[in-house]
């Protein structure tokens, strides 16, 4: 992203937050974003999950161990039930 984008993108987030962080922490944060959208990308479209009658996934212990690592358990026991 160019350097105008970033500026943007940071005043954006600014005003529609409140909150004030550098590009680094927006970069940052823009990672962990795009992480938990594949996850959760990975959650609606894996073959052999299925759905319980509240609607989170319901997926055995192996595949949750094969798809999550240490750097993901965050996102993951947002989904495990």
């Amino acid at each position: 992203m160019s350097k105008t984008g970033w500026r943007d993108l940071i005043r954006r987030y600014q005003a529609a937050t409140g909150l004030v962080h550098d590009r680094e922490q927006i970069a940052g944060r823009l990672r962990q974003l795009k992480a938990q959208w594949a996850f959760c990308n990975k959650l609606r479209y894996a073959s052999g999950l299925g759905r319980s009658d509240d609607g989170t996934v319901e997926a055995t212990d192996a595949w949750w161990k094969a798809n999550t690592n240490v750097n993901d358990l965050s996102i993951s026991s947002e989904f495990q039930h």
